[in-house]
């Protein structure tokens, strides 16, 4: 971890810099998370870390245990459920802005990434390949343009980055990944706001569950309105009841 630099609410840089940590996987599930240490390591006191962690603690990043103390959270699949739903429904608000401004900057760096989870495939790299799928949904998220939509996408991205280390690399299907990022590309060219939401809700949500290997919540079933055929086209899906 960097030294903190003042430069926004200090104990708030503090709790981004062990989010950080922790979406990187420095510090593993479970892991205690010492104040002492973190003030050492952040060169600040330990009021700052203090407030961080009680701050990552709210966000679900961090568990504050009787007579041990903050440790990095170990989501249950339960919490990855909700998380999953939380984040397709976040990316489907920025997928909709996507495909309304059709930003010439933004449509770049989703290309890039995709170009580059190509390339990975290619080499059979799954852990670039991952690494540049959060790079396009992160170029996605922040393309909204929405500050708070961004915080909240960063917190879930976490959490479910926290279970994808505890799993490794299983269940990466590489074609459909690259499909999906391929027709996400066209959706938000097209420039259909209703289509690219649907799309993207549903396939975040759908494909999140089956990384989980656990049937999609009955009351998120409704935000699946769109599925990948066999053949690899996306189609309406009946809206569950």
């Amino acid at each position: 971890m960097r030294r903190v630099v003042r430069t926004v609410p200090f104990p708030e840089q503090v709790a981004e810099e062990i989010a950080a940590a922790i979406s990187e996987g420095r510090f593993a599930p479970g892991e205690r998370l010492v104040e002492s240490w973190l003030a050492d390591t952040l060169k600040v006191s330990r009021g700052p870390v203090r407030e961080a962690l009680k701050s990552l603690a709210a966000r679900g990043l961090v568990e504050i245990r009787p007579n041990l103390g903050a440790c990095v959270a170990s989501p249950s699949e339960e919490s990855l459920g909700q998380a999953i739903v939380m984040r397709g429904l976040l990316e489907g608000a920025a997928a909709r802005v996507a495909a309304v401004s059709r930003d010439a900057a933004q449509r770049a760096l989703l290309e890039q990434a995709v170009a580059r989870m190509r390339a990975a495939a290619d080499k059979d790299d799954l852990e670039r390949l991952l690494d540049e799928h959060w790079a396009f949904h992160r170029a996605l998220v922040e393309g909204s343009g929405n500050a708070h939509l961004v915080s909240a996408w960063q917190a879930l991205r976490t959490l479910i980055l926290l279970y994808r280390r505890r799993i490794g690399l299983h269940g990466i299907d590489k074609a459909h990944v690259l499909r999906v990022h391929g027709i996400f590309l066209e959706l938000f060219a097209a420039g259909d706001p209703e289509e690219a939401e649907a799309a993207v809700r549903s396939l975040i949500i759908s494909s999140g569950f089956r990384l989980i290997d656990r049937p999609v919540d009955a009351a998120a079933l409704g935000y699946i309105t769109r599925e990948m055929a066999p053949d690899g086209r996306l189609v309406s899906r009946p809206v569950a009841h």
